[in-house]
C-alpha cells in the first residue's frame, strides 16, 4: 500500500479517536477501538471464505487490515464532510425564516405571523415585538391554542395521535434542539386585552374525527383510535437527556437544529409525511377543521385589523379560504424573521 494512503488512515483514525475521546471519554476510545478490530476479523474471515470459494490466495491479515482501514477512513470521511456540510449549511448559510404575511381585501387587514412551537428565544422576542407595535394601532390578536376539554376525549386523542401529549412535551423537546417552547402568554395582554383564542376545543376536534372514521372506515388510519398503546414521548425525550453528557447533548442539538432548519423550509416533504406516515383523519382536523374555523372566526368578528399567530403549515390554506370568500384578498407584504438563531 502506498505510503499517502497509510497515512491517511492513520490520521484520520486518529483524529476520530480523540473525537470519541472528547465526546464520550475513554470508554467510547475503547469501544471505537474495539469496533475497528471485530469488524475488520469479521471482514477477513468473509475474504478468506470468498476467496477460497474463487481458489485465489488471500491476504495476509496484516495488509488486509491496513486495506480495511484506509476503506472505512475514505468512506467515511466522505459521509462526514457531506453531513457536516449539511449541518453546516442548514445552521450557518441558509437557516430556516418564518414569513410573516400582510393581507388585505381593501376592508380588512390581516398580519398573519407564521408560528413553530419550539423555535429561539429571540424569535419569540421579536414576535412579541411585532404584536406590541400591531396593538398599539389597535390591531386585535388571534391565537393558536387547542383547548382541552374531557379526560375521555384527551386520552382518545393520544391514541389517535399515537402519542401521550404531554403538557410539557414542549419544553423537554426543546432541550434537544438548544431552544425554547412557544408560551402564548408571552404575546398576551400586550398594550391592550384585545385577545382571542380562535382555536377549537378536544372535544371538538375528536367528534370530528369520529365522523371522518366513520365514514372511512375502510381507511387504516380509523385503526389508530383502536390501538391502547401510545408512545411516551415526553419519557422518551427525559431519558435520553439524561444519558447525555454536555458535549454529546450540544454536538445532538447541532444536529437537530440542521434537520429543524430543513423541514421549515420543505413544505413539500412536510405535507409527504402528513399524508403518509402520520394519521390522516385526525391530521385532516387539526389542519383542515381548524383552517375552516379560523377563517369562520374571521368573518364572524369582522375586525378590520388582526394579528394573527398560528402554525406555519396553516396559512396556506387559510388564505384559499379567505379568497374562496372574497377573491379580493391579497398579500401586499411579507417579512421574514430567523427561526433559529446561535
Amino acid at each position: 500500500m502506498p505510503n499517502t494512503r497509510f497515512l491517511f488512515w492513520y490520521i484520520f483514525m486518529t483524529l476520530i479517536l480523540w473525537i470519541y475521546i472528547y465526546f464520550s471519554g475513554i470508554y467510547g476510545a475503547i469501544w471505537f477501538v474495539f469496533a475497528i478490530w471485530f469488524y475488520s476479523i469479521l471482514s477477513y474471515f468473509l475474504h478468506r471464505v470468498w476467496k477460497y470459494i474463487r481458489r485465489k490466495d488471500a491476504l495476509s491479515f496484516s495488509l488486509f487490515f491496513k486495506y480495511f482501514v484506509y476503506k472505512v477512513s475514505l468512506y467515511a470521511s466522505i459521509v462526514i464532510v457531506l453531513l457536516w456540510g449539511f449541518m453546516y449549511y442548514q445552521n450557518s448559510i441558509s437557516p430556516a425564516m418564518m414569513p410573516q404575511y400582510t393581507l388585505s381585501n381593501a376592508n380588512q387587514t390581516i398580519v398573519f405571523q407564521a408560528m413553530s412551537h419550539i423555535a429561539s428565544d429571540d424569535f419569540y422576542k421579536s414576535v412579541s415585538r411585532d404584536i406590541r407595535w400591531y396593538k398599539q394601532d389597535w390591531y386585535v390578536l388571534y391565537y393558536e391554542g387547542v383547548k382541552p376539554w374531557s379526560e375521555e376525549n384527551s386520552q382518545d386523542f393520544n391514541k389517535a395521535l399515537g402519542v401521550n401529549f404531554d403538557a410539557e412535551l414542549y419544553d423537554n423537546f426543546s432541550k434537544l434542539y438548544w431552544v425554547v417552547a412557544q408560551d402564548n402568554e408571552d404575546f398576551l395582554w400586550l398594550e391592550n386585552n384585545l385577545d382571542y383564542n380562535i382555536d377549537i376545543n378536544i372535544d371538538q376536534i375528536m367528534e370530528i374525527y369520529r365522523k371522518k372514521t366513520a365514514t372511512n372506515s375502510q381507511d387504516s388510519a380509523s385503526s389508530f383510535l383502536q390501538s391502547e398503546a401510545t408512545m411516551d414521548m415526553n419519557s422518551l425525550v427525559i431519558n435520553q437527556l439524561s444519558q447525555l453528557n454536555e458535549r454529546q447533548l450540544w454536538a445532538l442539538r447541532y444536529i437537530n437544529q440542521s434537520l429543524l432548519n430543513f423541514m421549515i423550509k420543505q413544505e413539500n416533504l412536510r405535507n409527504l409525511i402528513v399524508e403518509k406516515v402520520a394519521n390522516r383523519d385526525l391530521f385532516s382536523v387539526i389542519l383542515d377543521s381548524r383552517n375552516e374555523h379560523i377563517v369562520s372566526e374571521i368573518m364572524a368578528r369582522w375586525d378590520e385589523k388582526i394579528v394573527i399567530i398560528y402554525g406555519l403549515m396553516h396559512f396556506e390554506w387559510v388564505f384559499e379560504l379567505l379568497q374562496q370568500q372574497d377573491p379580493n384578498w391579497e398579500i401586499i407584504n411579507t417579512n421574514y424573521s430567523q427561526l433559529i438563531t446561535r
